[in-house]
């Protein structure tokens, strides 16, 4: 299993009020809340998806300032598909495998990603009435069309 010693994933400090409304975990809400108005288990996942937004859009956001959150990292080494996935774009992103000795570069390139998707997510999301079909239609941009 792939594992970065050094480096976590972080979220932008700016947005971390607002994630908050969207993740279970989150002091605002509860874990028996609804997937159709909190539709987030954990922070990591919110992260993951936004990573993958801004990976799809081949956007990256170089300039936030960014947040560690407690467990995220220990969560993300428990999803080793994830793990892969930000390996394969950091190799893809440097030309260089040998950068999966980087763990601090790993991350850099992933949270780069993440913050980027993190801004487009919370903009679909805000004002939505049904968050939950609002991260569906953003999924949807994901499939090719026809």
């Amino acid at each position: 299993m792939l594992y970065f010693k050094q480096g976590s994933p972080k979220i932008k400090l700016d947005s971390k009020s607002e994630i908050e409304n969207y993740v279970r975990t989150s002091s605002k809400n509860s874990p028996d809340s609804s997937i159709y108005e909190v539709p987030f288990n954990t922070y990591l996942d919110f992260w993951f998806l936004s990573f993958c937004i801004g990976v799809h859009r081949n956007s990256k956001d170089t300039d936030s300032k960014l947040d560690v959150l407690t467990g995220m990292k220990e969560a993300l080494f428990n999803k080793e598909e994830l793990v892969q996935m930000m390996a394969i774009i950091a190799i893809e992103e440097s030309k260089d495998p040998l950068i999966l000795k980087d763990g601090i570069k790993v991350f850099k390139i992933a949270n780069e990603y993440a913050a980027s998707g993190t801004t487009i997510l919370l903009n679909n999301l805000k004002n939505s009435k049904d968050p939950l079909n609002t991260i569906n239609e953003v999924i949807k941009d994901f499939i090719p069309k026809d």
